[in-house]
């Protein structure tokens, strides 16, 4: 199912200082990374970059296999490597639906990493929209459509709420091919763009023996 929703065209990326896919990837695999801090609230060690070459400066995120806390459920040092994997699929779901929309920012593995090997993800400067919330209402939201209703605790009615967005449809798709265990509200993004971003696939492509 391919969904097109609104995307940047080359002259917003120009306005907005940005670069496009081939020169982002690019840049990650072949630029020179410097670590700017670390994201304290990830479960797993996660480094805040920024990757240049020639001139050309990438915000990026590092997560090192060094770094992976071990997991009963998935093999250990694997998940940087699902990571690159989810973004080749999201990047094959474009190609074949002919969209410049891809769903997980442009996603690299590099060896010689300031850490070792690890995936390089490129960073998300994110907007204030939200297309997932949780509201202490059960009234239908116009424009939302509701996933589960439950209680707080302090008994109250929540909801669990998404908005209408063809976009989320293409996600759920790309999360069910990709067999991610790990979607959260807090892991889908809006730019200041507009677009849609999905992060943090590193449990994905799991198998039960």
């Amino acid at each position: 199912m391919c969904a097109r929703g609104p995307m940047a065209t080359d002259g917003d990326l120009e306005r907005h200082g940005l670069h496009d896919s081939a020169t982002v990837l690019q840049v990650l695999r072949a630029g020179t990374w410097t670590v700017e801090g670390r994201l304290s609230g990830a479960s797993n060690a996660t480094l805040f970059c920024v990757a240049e070459l020639d001139g050309v400066q990438i915000e990026c995120v590092y997560k090192p296999v060094m770094g992976e806390r071990p997991l009963w459920d998935f093999p250990d040092g694997t998940l940087g490597h699902r990571e690159v994997a989810a973004y080749e699929v999201a990047a094959t779901f474009a190609r074949v639906c002919d969209d410049d929309a891809v769903l997980i920012p442009e996603t690299i593995w590099r060896e010689e990493g300031p850490f070792g090997d690890g995936s390089c993800q490129r960073w998300i400067e994110v907007s204030e929209t939200q297309l997932v919330d949780i509201v202490h209402t059960q009234e239908e939201q116009p424009g939302w459509l509701s996933v589960l209703e439950a209680s707080d605790d302090f008994g109250r009615p929540v909801q669990l709420i998404h908005q209408d967005d063809a976009r989320l449809r293409q996600m759920a798709l790309l999360d069910m091919v990709t067999n991610n265990s790990d979607r959260k509200g807090g892991h889908i993004l809006v730019d200041q763009q507009g677009d849609l971003f999905g992060v943090d696939h590193g449990l994905c492509f799991n198998v039960e023996d």
